[in-house]
């Protein structure tokens, strides 16, 4: 009887084992991918054919650390060995616009090979790094064409579609390619990842999440962009900008000023000249990811959405150490520093770009708001900071659904929907509003501090382990973990039992 049960408690603990470790092996989704469907969701190949997303290989058996890093970071489409002319995308699965140029893409590369042969792949530059930086790659998304038998790409407009391509690099006569694509070039509309790019706090959001997000989004930076800008003056602004983070971040991200403090005391054009050398500062990557309310869902999405929640910490931090210190920042130079981080360090090209002309411009009257005099500066004057970074995500945010609602071929937006795009709603702060739709600026100061630093939280303690942990209480692995674990102690349960009967009835016989 003990043997039978034995063979049964291992047979099931195998089992068991088994279906959890193959469960957990493919719960993981395509995180930081965007043409590598995922089957668990109910994507298909057939939905982003024919690119071929440049995953990472696999380490052979028998390789070394060397030679495996070589044959990663210099896959064949990019190298002179290639014999067939070829097109690679270059993108981040966090950056809108490479989420919204997607279908386009996938579009343009089947028109093409309705007429010619083409290979079309795409490479995601956050995780392979040393390709784009080798590439050149200086935004996202960038897409280049190369030749047969060169590794020297020629860059594309995003404008160019699939006749430009074909006419103009694969040299196929316009009549042909005229007769083969009929009808005028259209941008495939999506409007579920253009949303992505126009993200705005929800009922849902915590500053546990607003915090993280934040966190999460600098760190990701750090880590993905400083190799991208191989600038000389690259060091010049890291440095203003850790000593703006240093000063104006929370107590909440203590772990994150931390980060930044020591990466000051260090020789930063020496760290940079490697990325193993920064990264020691840094906490290591780990599974987590942004919150739902940046990630919108999208697997790998959050950057943008984190890194506007950083700036709204920031400027709102900017205020709290001038009221305390008397080293005073003058808000000029908290934008400016904001200003050329955007400059060097966001890849998304056009995200880029409009906040740069924007800021340029002088746009929401920012030259006149803002202050290079601390000598005689107050707290009205203070606020200004995060009243104008509040006016420009705004403007953005209007911007992004006009855009999409002319994508889908509707009308101008009215100004009630203009106003239905801007941040906090009647509904979020009624007090914010006045009549006629104006803006009362103390109430929605009050919001702003309220939302991006009054709450605090003793989960953002320590904002690295946030980062580093792996949040596996949500996850379906977890769920797995928990069934195996109880399972186990039932079935222990059982032959603890039966080892007792077994026990007690030996003695009884013993005793007779």
């Amino acid at each position: 009887m003990i043997s039978r049960l034995s063979i049964f408690l291992m047979a099931s603990i195998g089992v068991l084992l088994f279906f959890y470790l193959t469960q957990g092996s493919v719960s993981g989704g395509k995180a930081g991918y965007l043409y590598s469907p995922d089957p668990s969701k109910g994507e298909k190949i057939s939905d982003v054919s024919p690119i071929i997303d440049y995953v990472q290989p696999e380490r052979r058996i028998g390789e070394s650390q060397k030679d495996y890093d070589e044959r990663r970071s210099h896959p064949l489409f990019l190298t002179k060995e290639e014999k067939e002319d070829r097109i690679v995308e270059f993108y981040a699965a966090w950056c809108g616009h490479c989420q919204h140029y997607k279908p386009k893409y996938i579009k343009i590369a089947r028109e093409v090979n309705k007429v010619r042969t083409l290979t079309f792949h795409a490479v995601p530059c956050p995780i392979h790094g040393k390709i784009c930086q080798d590439q050149n790659v200086r935004g996202y998304p960038t897409v280049k064409f190369f030749p047969a038998g060169s590794d020297e790409g020629v860059v594309l407009k995003h404008s160019i579609g699939a006749n430009g391509i074909l006419i103009d690099f694969l040299h196929v006569d316009k009549t042909e390619v005229e007769s083969k694509i009929k009808g005028k070039e259209k941008t495939l509309r999506n409007a579920t990842d253009k949303k992505n790019t126009n993200q705005q706090p929800t009922d849902s959001t915590t500053s546990d999440s607003v915090f993280g997000d934040a966190a999460l989004s600098l760190y990701f930076g750090l880590k993905s962009s400083v190799y991208v800008t191989p600038d000389a003056s690259r060091s010049k602004v890291l440095r203003r900008w850790l000593e703006l983070l240093v000063k104006s971040l929370p107590v909440e991200m203590s772990t994150l000023k931390d980060h930044a403090t020591t990466l000051m005391t260090v020789d930063i054009d020496e760290t940079l000249q490697s990325e193993t050398n920064l990264l020691q500062y840094l906490p290591d990557k780990s599974q987590v990811g942004w919150s739902e309310n940046c990630s919108k869902g999208v697997s790998g999405a959050g950057y943008t959405c984190g890194l506007w929640e950083l700036f709204h910490i920031v400027t709102i931090g900017v205020v709290e150490w001038n009221v305390k210190s008397q080293d005073r920042i003058a808000t000029t130079d908290a934008a400016d520093a904001i200003r050329d981080y955007v400059e060097y360090f966001f890849m998304c090209n056009e995200c880029r770009q409009n906040f740069l002309t924007m800021y340029d411009a002088c746009q929401f009257q920012r030259c006149e708001r803002l202050n290079s005099d601390i000598s005689d500066d107050t707290m009205e004057s203070w606020k200004q900071l995060p009243l104008w970074l509040w006016e420009t995500h705004n403007d953005v945010n209007v911007r992004l659904m006009a855009e999409e609602r002319k994508e889908k071929g509707l009308p101008q937006a009215t100004l009630e929907q203009m106003q239905m795009a801007r941040w906090p709603s009647t509904r979020d702060c009624p007090s914010c509003w006045m009549e006629g739709g104006g803006w009362d600026e103390e109430e929605v100061y009050k919001m702003l501090h309220s939302y991006y630093w009054g709450t605090k939280s003793v989960f953002m303690n320590d904002i690295a382990k946030e980062y580093t942990r792996v949040r596996i209480a949500s996850s379906q692995e977890f769920i797995y973990l928990k069934s195996f674990l109880a399972l186990c102690c039932i079935l222990w349960l059982l032959y603890y039992q039966q080892q007792k009967r077994m026990l007690v009835s030996v003695q009884r016989r013993k005793s007779k």
